[in-house]
C-alpha cells in the first residue's frame, strides 16, 4: 500500500514527523486541529 503525507507547512511537521493529512489504501486521514500560543511554544 502507498502512502502519501500531504503537509500543511506547520512548524512541527518537521521536528516531530507530523502531517495533516495522509493518503493510505484509498482513504484520507485528516488530524484536527489544536491551539498553540506562540509564545510559550
Amino acid at each position: 500500500m502507498s502512502i502519501r503525507r500531504i503537509p500543511s507547512g506547520g512548524e512541527f511537521e518537521e521536528k516531530i514527523g507530523y502531517c495533516r493529512a495522509v493518503v493510505a489504501g484509498g482513504f484520507v486521514h485528516v488530524a484536527g486541529c489544536t491551539g498553540t500560543d506562540r509564545t510559550t511554544g
